[in-house]
Formats: structure tokens, C-alpha cells, sequence
């Protein structure tokens, strides 16, 4: 399994994200960049690639590789894009504090459970 778009750039960690791949190729080949910017500048392969995800492309409610997932392999990261999932995880981070401070709430020293942020 692989990162479409790096982890360690994107901040993604979706399915959405993910494929699998041949170890060597995601290692030694692609690395830490897109698969636009690893393989995008030799055509013949490019090519190659893109008619592949063509093939695997999803019918309508059938089996195959989202539009979604497709679109990620042929572009390279949007800008804000990796704003966007730090200030979601944020959000996500601080819903979920409040939630447990209600499950949980501040009761002092006896307190079964505390909640920090």
C-alpha cells in the first residue's frame, strides 16, 4: 500500500489516498513526490500509466478506482490543500475534547477520568 499523494506532504491519510503498488517502484521510483511529478516528464510511460487508470476507472455504482482517486494520480497537491487537513484535524481534535469533558466532566481530585486539550 502507498500514498498516492505523499503522507508526509499531503497530510492525507484517506482511502481515497491510498493504492497498492509494487514496493520498488513506490520506494525507488516515486519516493516522496506525486505520481505527476515522478513519472509526468517521460511521456511513453505517462501514457502508459494514464491508460491504465483509464482501464480501471469505475462504472457507474460498479467495481473499479473512483474518479476521485484517478484524479489524484494525473495532479500534483492543490494549494491549501494541506491547510485544509490541519485546520479539519484541529477542529476534529477540539470536538472531540469537548465531547469526552461532557462524558467526563472536571470534578476535581476523585475525578475517574481527566480530560485535557
Amino acid at each position: 500500500m502507498e500514498h498516492i499523494w505523499p503522507r508526509s506532504r499531503s497530510y492525507d491519510n484517506s482511502f481515497r489516498n491510498k493504492t497498492l503498488c509494487h514496493w520498488k517502484a513506490n520506494r525507488e521510483e516515486k519516493g516522496n513526490r506525486t505520481p505527476l511529478e515522478a513519472f509526468g516528464k517521460d511521456e511513453d510511460r505517462w501514457a502508459a500509466i494514464k491508460n491504465r487508470l483509464d482501464g480501471m476507472k469505475a462504472s457507474k455504482g460498479g467495481v473499479g478506482m473512483s474518479r476521485g482517486k484517478i484524479r489524484r494520480f494525473v495532479t500534483n497537491i492543490p494549494e491549501g490543500f494541506v491547510s485544509r487537513q490541519l485546520n479539519d484535524t484541529g477542529y476534529a481534535a477540539r470536538e472531540t475534547v469537548a465531547f469526552l469533558k461532557r462524558l467526563w466532566p472536571d470534578i476535581g481530585r476523585n475525578a475517574p477520568v481527566t480530560v485535557e486539550a
